[in-house]
């Protein structure tokens, strides 16, 4: 998990992280790094109270998510899976139960999550691509009651909530660093399309994403910057999803 002040929002999100866990019968068996990337008010165990094991990685220049996301799974090198997810989610308690159901089923490497905003509309259900691969979330802002829950494969997913396989995810060298800020993993899922990996967003459970809590003036200028590196890699090359 990846943050940057906000301390009590990634307790809440911690929470419910280790709920959804607890339902997947998980909880015993899982580890928790946390990157603090660069905070004014430097994260320390004080802040957190947690029943699952976990680690502080302290980052006192900022760092790009996808470099600070990669270092973080250095840490769980040991792991089978690795799950990324932001500090302003806060996930369904049967979030990963039907994540790892829907990843068994579909054999899937990469499982990603619905998302709503807090009035129920949806954030994210799955990456689809335009003319020219442009990305874009699906039901963007549709109430998440009028959409059916179904999982279904998808060419990218965001990596607000990612569930990867740890060895697909060392086989391409994690998030692609050049990214400064957005589109690593929509990069990264386009890579591991091209490794022959399958790629899915679980339907059956809401989970909340505030969404951009962090961004500011330069985090825009960077996702810009990101879009274009974005497109001079994959412009033309994705095809479009059908309406």
């Amino acid at each position: 998990m990846v943050l940057r002040d906000m301390h009590p929002m990634t307790q809440i999100s911690i929470t419910t992280l280790e709920r959804a866990l607890q339902v997947a019968g998980l909880i015993e068996n899982s580890s928790l790094v946390l990157v603090d990337n660069s905070s004014l008010e430097p994260l320390t165990r004080d802040h957190i109270s947690a029943q699952v094991a976990f680690q502080i990685v302290r980052l006192d220049k900022n760092h790009s998510f996808s470099a600070a996301s990669n270092l973080g799974a250095k840490k769980l090198m040991d792991k089978e899976c690795l799950l990324f997810l932001n500090n302003d989610v806060f996930l369904h308690p049967r979030a990963l139960k039907t994540m790892l159901a829907d990843r068994a089923s579909f054999s899937a490497s990469i499982c990603g999550a619905r998302l709503v905003y807090p009035n129920g509309q949806i954030q994210h259900a799955g990456v689809a691509f335009g003319i020219g691969s442009e990305p874009h979330h699906l039901h963007h802002y549709e109430y998440s009651r009028l959409i059916p829950k179904i999982t279904s494969q998808h060419q990218s997913v965001t990596g607000a909530v990612m569930l990867i396989d740890s060895a697909l995810f060392w086989d391409l060298h994690g998030f692609d660093e050049i990214f400064p800020f957005a589109y690593e993993d929509t990069d990264f899922c386009l890579r591991a399309a091209a490794n022959g990996a399958k790629t899915i967003c679980t339907q059956a459970a809401d989970s909340i994403h505030l969404s951009g809590q962090t961004r500011d003036d330069k985090s825009q200028s960077f996702e810009k910057l990101s879009r274009d590196l974005f497109l001079e890699r994959w412009g033309g090359r994705v095809s479009p999803d059908l309406p």
